[in-house]
């Protein structure tokens, strides 16, 4: 069991775009002067992060945890933060990147002619015109990011004013935007996630049966074809040395700490003498005494593991953070499941069949 002593809350801001806002600062002394739910609210944080990893659970999982309202967490994390005991970093993955990179369509979109309907003042018009680049830049981000290696879920959660500061227009232009883009049927709005958080997010979906129709009508036939070999493997790759190079990141930082590297050095010395007891044992004419090392070993080596796990957790890392972590397990990431036919992510990404 660790203490808070021997815990050092102490992290490095870093730029992770899957984190929530808050990470711990300092340790669970630092919580005491506090209120009783304040310093509860601190207490979780802590425990649920580490030097390196942020806590990643909601405000509304914590109130859950704690058996508190969201408004006590709300004020809670409020307080934290105006005594610097916890520190606030952006959610948003493109308030920190050239959102021009992360705003892209289709070639053949800005010029294709939409016919739709839309309600003003009590009466429906019907509109025939192209796209806004308004328009045009709210459909880029959410295709961009439903199709990039980052996003695991088919559509893509926003809120209206999340998407003001990434495209920077306001909230009444989005307004507009989705109205229209909805019309369109370039995206769908699931029914089962409609503004349901409790930052008012909605699920769009990008609807791909409308580009592939208006490909056509284009003339567009490399929409169409099915991609070369050289593409899929360059895909593929991509997603693979993402995948690892993230693993052996997590390595090298796990192996930054004396006591992690030592015990990791001893568990494969204990792997390696298992082995060779086992051999000894499993021969014909083996001694009680061989066969009583194998136990010893055995226990000696799941005793190590726990230790190296905890130790593993007091650096904010679990095991799964030190293998890779592929976007398709059924084929890790290489397009072929194990008998060798094409994997179902490959028509998925191609849009060669419906997902």
């Amino acid at each position: 069991m660790r203490t808070a002593q021997q815990v050092n809350f102490k992290l490095k801001r870093q730029n992770n775009p899957n984190a929530l806002p808050y990470k711990t600062t300092r340790n669970y002394s630092a919580f005491k002067s506090c209120t009783p739910s304040t310093a509860r609210i601190g207490s979780y944080i802590a425990d649920h992060s580490g030097e390196i990893r942020p806590c990643k659970d909601s405000k509304r999982l914590i109130a859950d945890k704690l058996n508190m309202s969201k408004a006590t967490v709300f004020r809670g994390l409020k307080k934290l933060d105006e005594s610097q005991l916890i520190e606030r970093h952006e959610r948003a993955l493109f308030s920190r990147i050239n959102k021009d990179k992360y705003i892209k369509y289709p070639d053949f979109l800005p010029d294709h002619v939409f016919s739709f309907e839309l309600e003003e003042r009590g009466k429906t018009v019907r509109h025939k015109r192209r796209l806004l680049k308004s328009e045009l830049d709210i459909y880029g981000i959410m295709y961009t990011w439903t199709e990039s290696r980052w996003n695991t879920t088919p559509f893509y959660l926003t809120s209206l004013s999340m998407l003001s500061k990434i495209s920077g227009y306001s909230v009444r232009t989005i307004q507009r935007a989705l109205k229209v883009l909805i019309k369109c049927g370039l995206i769908r709005r699931t029914k089962d996630n409609i503004g349901t958080s409790s930052a008012h997010m909605s699920a769009y979906k990008i609807n791909k049966h409308i580009l592939k129709r208006i490909s056509k009508q284009n003339g567009d036939t490399a929409a169409n074809n099915p991609p070369t070999r050289a593409e899929v493997e360059r895909y593929y790759s991509e997603l693979r040395n993402a995948a690892e190079n993230e693993a052996e990141a997590n390595k090298k930082e796990c192996s930054k700490d004396p006591e992690y590297k030592q015990l990791n050095t001893h568990v494969k010395q204990l792997e390696y003498k298992k082995a060779m007891a086992e051999a000894l044992a499993e021969r014909p004419g083996a001694t009680d005494k061989e066969k009583q090392a194998v136990l010893e070993l055995e226990n000696e080596y799941r005793k190590t593991v726990e230790r190296r796990h905890i130790r593993l957790e007091s650096l904010g890392f679990f095991e799964e953070d030190l293998i890779p972590r592929y976007r398709c397990n059924a084929c890790s990431d290489t397009g072929f499941d194990k008998n060798g036919k094409r994997c179902k992510c490959y028509y998925i990404h191609w849009n060669l069949i419906q997902p």
